[in-house]
């Protein structure tokens, strides 16, 4: 699991202590956009897609994310944010939930769990083409495209 890839055993073992283990069925929606944000996933089986709806109506999918991957972060880092973007389960999902609590204590005592979140931020949107990553740098691609990605939420 890539959130606790640079952690010790015992501190595995604490973080994991501190969740709480969740099964969602397929199709059943896991956070709703514009819900506040008070935990967070961290996916162990299944896989859940994380959409939001358009302002015509129309759902778009942002990512699909999988086992060793975080869900639901994202609105955590902003105290008092509501979720930008719905998750949902695709299948039969297993996870463990953590608090914002949590969250905010990993950030502090462990720089890689930031790393990955804001890595895997940096990959969807230079698969959008907004963006290039190259050795040491960012290249923007799409400023206005960033833009309106920035002020979607996600």
């Amino acid at each position: 699991m890539e959130l606790l890839a640079g952690m010790s055993a015992e501190d595995r073992r604490q973080v994991l202590a501190s969740g709480r283990r969740r099964r969602f069925a397929p199709r059943e929606v896991v956070f709703h956009e514009g819900d506040p944000a008070d935990t967070f996933l961290l996916i162990e089986v299944g896989r859940m897609a994380v959409r939001a709806a358009t302002p015509l109506g129309d759902t778009v999918t942002f990512a699909v994310v999988g086992p060793g991957e975080v869900v639901g972060e994202l609105a955590l880092l902003d105290e008092g944010a509501r979720r930008s973007a719905s998750v949902v389960a695709l299948e039969a999902t297993e996870a463990w939930s953590f608090t914002a609590e949590t969250f905010h204590r990993l950030r502090r005592t462990n720089a890689g769990a930031s790393r990955a979140t804001v890595n895997r931020v940096l990959r969807a949107v230079a698969a959008d083409g907004l963006l290039e990553l190259r050795r040491g740098r960012i290249v923007v691609l799409d400023p206005a495209g960033l833009t309106r990605r920035g002020s979607a939420g996600f």
